[in-house]
């Protein structure tokens, strides 16, 4: 593969503003409500489920706590009835922009016999609107992921034991402001519907590529990739500056320090989205490339 294109850059670093990284272990579930979270249950005909603590069927959870995850369930629906789940659970507001990153685990109780669903949505209108019925999706209208589809049981469906998911928010504008909204989504779920048992979430992260970014000042990158070789050149560097690769989740791939200029050979990459990110004299570039 010969990649022959040429970018030129002007990256405008940004203020704190824009670095809000968080995250939720949801060991007092409770609490998460009066912290911005909020819950919706649209599910018709509509049971008294809702987002809650574990009551022991996710042990041990990924952040070792005992029942310290949430989960919801087909108690979603009416008692004795079956029907269309869609029971929301909707972050606090988040101010985003492109390359940040949503990552959490989640793992169903029984998919084996009552297959689950799961989505992930983002809405850019910074609103609790999830509509007014089991079909609605209101203001969460961009589609991030979805677990299990096609409501599959057993192997292929939603995990059985925590599976770690990660979504890239792209096309956001810096300081723009959102929520992110997990709809559990079964049809003809319901203690007497052919789906649905319980999902659980645990450890969600939200991860800024900004993070530590505290100042507003300009910095002129040339970045290009020729025959699969990443040149990074940062004129105005006198003394060495920092070039971190990263995978789109943020997690990092490698990080090395050069005076001016940068030669990374990318002949080893697979195919996809990648970040690269430069920091010189407390300012912070990000530019996103791909393969």
């Amino acid at each position: 593969m010969q990649l022959r294109y040429i970018l030129i850059i002007i990256f405008v670093s940004v203020t704190s503003l824009y670095a809000q990284n968080f995250t939720e272990g949801f060991d007092v579930v409770d609490s998460i409500y009066t912290n911005g979270w909020e819950r919706n249950n649209n599910s018709s005909p509509s049971g008294e489920d809702d987002w809650v603590q574990d009551y022991g069927n996710f042990n041990p959870p990924p952040s070792g706590g005992t029942n310290s995850s949430i989960v919801v369930s087909y108690k979603s629906i009416a008692s004795g009835q079956a029907g269309e789940i869609s029971n929301w659970l909707i972050t606090p507001t988040i101010v985003c922009t492109t390359g940040d990153s949503i990552i959490f685990y989640t793992k169903s109780f029984q998919n084996t016999s009552y297959p689950d669903r799961m989505e992930v949505r983002l809405n850019k209108s910074n609103t609790n609107d999830v509509g007014s019925s089991s079909s609605d999706v209101g203001d969460f209208d961009t589609l991030l992921l979805v677990i299990n589809p096609t409501l599959t049981a057993g192997n292929g469906g939603y995990p059985m034991s925590w599976k770690r998911y990660a979504c890239a928010i792209t096309g956001i504008p810096p300081g723009t402001a959102i929520r992110i909204g997990f709809r559990y989504w079964v049809t003809d779920g319901g203690s007497t519907g052919s789906n649905s048992s319980t999902v659980g979430i645990d450890n969600f992260e939200y991860k800024s590529v900004f993070t530590g970014i505290e100042e507003e000042t300009p910095l002129i990158g040339y970045v290009s990739i020729q025959q699969n070789i990443l040149l990074v050149e940062v004129p105005e560097a006198e003394e060495a500056f920092g070039l971190e690769l990263l995978d789109i989740s943020g997690k990092r791939i490698s990080f090395s320090k050069h005076d001016k200029k940068a030669e990374i050979d990318l002949s080893g990459f697979t195919n996809g989205v990648y970040l690269v990110k430069i920091t010189y004299k407390g300012k912070y570039l990000v530019k996103k490339i791909s393969l």
